[in-house]
């Protein structure tokens, strides 16, 4: 005692951190000092962390956490001289840096979750500041994909573990990037959690609603994944860790799009199902609506579009890969090692080029050095005026897009002639090219997955496109009149 405070030092400390009936954790062997404020107590110790949470597969280690408790109304700046500046109170606090460990037979694989964790009980749930958390939803040897700087809270209770925080999430995979805003959500327990927050260490922390669990979530909005070379895909992306060397990742509101200079073509709208496999392959399908960038194209519509992926040498069949209560297909063939397959897709696509002809069909298109390349099946082509028009049907088309805008293709199929005066019309095919730039294409193959086509057609005149329309082996009668071949 001495003239302004009763002090205690105290040694060999134990603690049992207790909600109600429910065990927080234990400590031992702590040192250090209280003082006696009238009818009040506040102090400060250092212990041994030896056990966590009594939950089925959860964990709690540590080296050292500290005790800090103030239950008077106001602050303490010493005790027996020793700077120990305690906030004003009520409050009884433990903190350390420690590792919250969930088994395997709680999560589909164990999560080691590291950070900075402040505990305070209530007599049914001890509310947990977070700061600094970390863990990787590692694969093979390396960790893929790993959450940093984790800020928030989680609620312990009898039942489990839920919570949120904020997130740095980063990406080892060579040729992909990840960016966005992230969050980490968190619930053990089979029930839903409404919204609410929790006030721990001084602060009100809030807590969205989280659907039942058990599940260890990473969520990302206006997300943007970049392959090199292909495409860039954003949306909002929920990512769980599936197995031992895989994390799959669902998207809504996804955008995909394969763009060189001036010209795009994707989706917009979509869904997005993801593989990521330990190896740092990957497997993607994104689907949504129709979205290009074509200045030659007007009066755009279409069924819609499809964007695959596949770095690995597995295929995926009819998968539906599921995280929370989003589900998304992935159908996608197998890359050969070193050669991801690739492939954007646009289905019932109507355009008029260039007020020249109108094109549909089902379109295969890829990147190829500075231009975007196409290949079509099931082309139509018309050339039209009033009630005549001249095309084909059936047929096939290759089509190069310049980073400029200008535009090279050829279609070929059967001939298709609505024009009124002829009868018995035959003929061997029917072609259409155009060419807005001044490069001409000779004797060129247009792959694009499994589909090819010839493009073969002159150079266009800087400002005037090369335009044809032809028709080999024509048979018609001319209004009765005349037989033309």
């Amino acid at each position: 005692k001495t003239a302004t405070e009763t002090d205690l030092l105290a040694s060999g400390v134990t603690l049992d951190l207790m909600a109600g009936s429910f065990q927080v954790l234990q400590a031992d062997n702590g040192t250090g000092e209280f003082v006696l404020l009238d009818s009040d107590l506040a102090g400060t110790v250092s212990l041994t962390l030896v056990g966590g949470p009594a939950l089925a597969g959860v964990t709690l280690t540590g080296t050292t956490v500290s005790l800090a408790v103030n239950n008077s109304n106001g602050a303490v700046p010493t005790i027996d001289g020793n700077t120990v500046n305690l906030p004003a109170g009520p409050y009884y606090r433990v903190s350390g840096h420690a590792v919250i460990g969930i088994g395997s037979s709680i999560l589909p694989v164990q999560a080691n979750l590291t950070g900075d964790f402040v505990f305070e009980a209530t007599t049914t749930e001890a509310d947990v500041a977070v700061a600094h958390l970390g863990f990787s939803f590692g694969g093979g040897s390396s960790n893929l994909f790993s959450v940093t700087n984790g800020a928030g809270a989680f609620v312990m209770t009898s039942a489990g573990i839920y919570g949120s925080t904020t997130a740095t999430v980063s990406l080892a995979v060579p040729g992909v990037s990840l960016g966005g805003t992230m969050s980490v959500l968190l619930n053990t327990t089979n029930a839903p959690v409404s919204a609410g927050s929790v006030t721990v260490n001084g602060a009100s922390v809030s807590i969205p609603a989280l659907a039942a669990g058990p599940y260890l979530q990473v969520n990302g909005t206006e997300v943007t994944l970049g392959i090199a070379g292909f495409v860039t895909v954003t949306g909002d992306f929920g990512f769980v860790k599936s197995g031992p060397a895989a994390i799959q990742a669902v998207g809504s509101n996804v955008g995909a799009t394969l763009a060189v200079g001036t010209v795009s073509v994707g989706l917009s709208g979509g869904t997005l199902a993801l593989v990521l496999n330990g190896d740092g392959t990957v497997a993607l399908e994104a689907s949504g609506a129709v979205s290009l960038a074509i200045p030659v194209l007007t009066g755009v519509t279409a069924t819609g579009a499809t964007v695959l992926y596949n770095s690995s040498t597995t295929a995926h069949n009819n998968e539906m890969i599921t995280v929370g209560s989003l589900s998304a297909p992935l159908n996608v063939p197998a890359g050969v090692s070193g050669t991801p397959y690739t492939a954007v897709t646009v289905t019932g696509l109507h355009a008029t080029i260039a007020g020249f002809v109108t094109v549909t069909g089902d379109f295969g298109f890829a990147q190829s050095g500075s231009t975007i390349q196409a290949v079509g099946s099931n082309v139509g082509a018309t050339l039209a005026v009033g009630t005549v028009s001249v095309g084909l049907s059936g047929g096939t088309l290759a089509l190069v897009l310049n980073g400029d805008g200008t535009v090279a293709l050829e279609a070929s199929g059967a001939v298709s002639l609505a024009i009124p005066v002829l009868t018995g019309v035959t003929a061997t095919g029917a072609t259409v090219l155009y060419n807005s730039s001044t490069t001409a294409h000779n004797n060129e193959m247009i792959t694009v997955g499994s589909l090819s086509a010839p493009l073969n057609v002159p150079a266009g005149v800087s400002g005037t496109p090369y335009t044809a329309v032809t028709v080999t082996g024509l048979h018609a009668t001319i209004a009765g009149f005349v037989t033309v071949t």
